[in-house]
């Protein structure tokens, strides 16, 4: 199944990133079980800023392509006229 990514999906993942941070280094201390699952959480943690990176990179490719083709298109127009 495919998903789109879009700016709510990012938003999304940011927010399970802070959470699992709070998690980890704040509550850590009062519940000793979260240490059990702390390396799970970290492996969730890593996955998620791969994804956000992911999305940030092929963003900002995707801008840059359609820059490009743009003004190339639009000096091969204004070369043709």
């Amino acid at each position: 199944m495919e998903a789109t990514v879009d700016e709510s999906y990012v938003q999304y993942l940011d927010a399970i990133v802070r959470k699992i941070y709070f998690v980890s280094t704040k509550l850590s201390e009062r519940y000793p079980s979260i240490q059990t699952v702390a390396p799970e959480l970290e492996k969730l943690r890593t996955r998620v800023n791969f994804h956000l990176i992911s999305f940030s990179f092929f963003k900002s490719l995707i801008k840059n392509l359609k820059l490009f083709f743009l003004t190339r298109l639009v000096n091969e127009f204004v070369n043709f006229y």
